[in-house]
């Protein structure tokens, strides 16, 4: 396709106004990768947005056709045991029809820009392994200020179970509103050693928060977010041996009619196991929240419970022995004033909120 003169584009702020086109261009725009997904937001593209933190779209535009967009999140996080405002940048995205032009080296610069309006240094950015496209722009930077790889997050496809889990040590069950200081205390243990990991508990709306007890009190918590209403993950594409086992799981799976078993095309429906915590010595209080979490997918209609954690995360041992699909995501985080923080911060355990991704 012939290159596109980008002069004629306008990048400017999107607004609701924008939502459908917003819309198409995300439809027209996959994620690729060795499993390669379509996020589709209907019917409001911003709703996913407005859980991630104080987030602005910048879109590209000519006339009435929107191009390209990219999303900018501002939100306070941790970052070597301290609180800060942190930034998030996705969705850059440009439709099929302009591909090979320099769309995309403007929206970047319009969300660098962005952030430094706001006073922000460290950025997190999260690209889909086999996204060969999205991955070159950090190799070659874009003339943006230094990034550096912060190695890989390892999204569990957690298959759900029709077998609810036996009676143990730990009496599980839902949260009361007596539990939400001590599932606090719990969580902000956890997020003070991960970097950019929010400051306070995320609101998921269409959320379950369950615990485990022992001798009365909470030692593990485990917060199950069904995304339905804010974004759809569907199956574009899977290697030979993916779909073989997603065969063979179909014909095993026949007398459970609650759960369904995605092909080519479909809204793969899952839950997503967010805000996982335990207290000191109760590792197998939180494996035994994950247990509870497959059997709840599993009256939910759901196929998987998704554990998304980076590799060097220690809670990564919760999903150890469960039968799933793996999906690899890269890290890279990005000092827009070339701060000394940044090879400490790429090396230490990021986290992300990946039903927000």
């Amino acid at each position: 396709m012939a290159e596109v003169n980008a002069a004629r584009f306008e990048i400017r702020e999107a607004t609701q106004a924008d939502n459908d086109a917003l819309l198409e261009l995300t439809r027209a725009t996959p994620m690729p990768g060795t499993i390669s997904l379509r996020v589709d937001r209907d019917p409001d593209f911003f709703r996913l947005l407005r859980l991630r933190g104080d987030t602005t779209v910048f879109v590209a535009t000519e006339g009435t056709q929107v191009a390209g967009c990219i999303s900018v999140a501002v939100r306070r996080a941790f970052i070597a045991g301290r609180l800060e405002a942190v930034g998030y940048a996705g969705d850059l995205k440009v439709h099929p029809r302009f591909a090979g032009n320099r769309l995309v080296p403007r929206l970047v610069r319009a969300g660098v820009e962005h952030f430094r309006s706001k006073g922000i240094d460290l950025l997190l950015s999260i690209v889909a392994d086999g996204n060969e496209r999205a991955l070159s722009l950090f190799d070659t930077g874009l003339g943006n200020p230094r990034t550096l790889s912060a190695g890989r997050f390892v999204v569990e496809e957690l298959l759900a179970t029709p077998f609810e889990p036996r009676p143990g040590p730990y009496r599980i069950g839902v949260a009361g509103p007596e539990d939400a200081r001590r599932i606090s205390a719990l969580l902000a243990g956890m997020q003070r050693n991960r970097e950019f990991a929010p400051a306070h508990t995320q609101d998921h709306p269409d959320s379950r928060v369950l615990v485990a007890r022992a001798g009365g009190e909470v030692v593990a918590t485990l917060t199950l977010f069904d995304p339905s209403k804010v974004k759809r993950n569907v199956l574009i594409a899977a290697p030979a041996l993916v779909r073989a086992v997603l065969a063979l799981i179909r014909a095993a799976i026949t007398p459970f009619r609650k759960f369904p078993v995605p092909q080519i095309g479909d809204a793969v429906r899952v839950l997503y196991a967010v805000q996982c915590a335990h207290a000191e010595g109760h590792e197998a209080a939180l494996r035994s929240l994950v247990k509870q979490a497959r059997f709840d997918a599993y009256l939910k209609h759901c196929t998987f419970v998704v554990v998304g954690l980076h590799e060097r995360d220690p809670l990564r041992a919760i999903v150890q022995g469960i039968p799933r699909f793996t999906f690899i995501a890269r890290a890279f985080v990005t000092s827009l004033e070339s701060s000394s923080r940044l090879d400490e911060v790429a090396s230490g355990v990021p986290y992300e909120d990946f039903a927000l991704v």
